[in-house]
């Protein structure tokens, strides 16, 4: 290989090497955002809103067993006195 032709050679492969350079800063940027550099970052944000989601959803879970729990009771209630009005007769 001549001196001619390694120079492009060089130049190349020195363009791809700050292209590179840039890629991994623009990467490490995106890192930090994702996981907060020592603030909350939107990781973070994210664990936070699937937490308060799973609260309210055991909170509606528990409505619900209760409403279910009424609905029973009154169904029971409802039945011992029609019971009660046909024993009555």
């Amino acid at each position: 290989m001549s001196d001619t032709s390694l120079h492009p050679l060089l130049q190349d492969i020195s363009s791809q090497l700050v292209e590179i350079r840039d890629k991994v800063t623009r990467t490490e940027t995106n890192m930090q955002t994702l996981i907060g550099n020592g603030q909350p970052g939107r990781i973070s944000r994210v664990e936070d809103q699937v937490k308060e989601l799973i609260v309210s959803h055991e909170r509606a879970k528990g409505y619900f067993a209760a409403l279910g729990s009424v609905i029973t009771l009154l169904g029971v209630a409802g039945h011992y006195l029609i019971d009660l009005l046909k024993k009555g007769h």
